[in-house]
């Protein structure tokens, strides 16, 4: 086991997010235990709270991280095309399926009054605001989180039931996109 004075708690923090990350990438949310995490890293469980108030909390970082890099993901994605974005959703959503169904199921869990992690909050609006962006002009705000919600019903229905179902997936995504069209 590591002594807790051979790395800044920053230094923890940060080892704490790779290993919970690598645990989801590789064996899935289940397998994101404060136990795990410490095991990979060779601390105790105590040390793993010091950095972090609860297993919630190294959620909602990874979830953050996750959002971050879903929005570099779509960035790209020319404007005004609905259909590409839906698709590139889909494609991230696959591709990274471990880390997109932990948010995915996260998201909607009452924290209580916790706020999830700093940055959160701007970071799904910033989401919703690409979603937005390639709607017609003159759009509601509503339609783009309509959209963003479709996008994640449709995600969380098929690919959870069949990881391997994305040309299913694809096309449930293309049809809602033809109603914001």
């Amino acid at each position: 086991m590591a002594r807790r004075n051979q790395h800044s708690l920053e230094t923890i923090k940060a080892m704490v997010l790779s290993a919970a990350e690598t645990l989801v990438i590789e064996q899935g949310s289940s397998a994101l235990t404060i136990r795990n995490i410490a095991a990979q890293i060779g601390y105790t469980v105590g040390s793993i709270y010091m950095a972090f108030d609860d297993r919630a909390d190294v959620i909602g970082h990874i979830n953050s991280l996750t959002l971050a890099e879903l929005n570099r993901h779509l960035q790209p994605v020319p404007k005004p095309d609905v259909q590409a974005l839906c698709l590139a959703y889909v494609s991230y959503a696959h591709s990274h399926y471990h880390r997109w169904q932990l948010w995915s199921e996260t998201q909607a869990q009452d924290q209580g009054n916790k706020p999830v992690c700093v940055g959160y909050q701007a970071q799904v609006d910033a989401l919703v605001g690409l979603f937005a962006a390639h709607l017609p002009a003159g759009s509601s705000p509503l339609s783009a989180r309509t959209l963003w919600a479709g996008m994640q019903g449709v995600c969380t229905a098929l690919l959870t039931a069949h990881a391997d179902s994305v040309k299913d997936t694809e096309a449930c995504a293309l049809l809602l996109a033809a109603r914001f069209c």
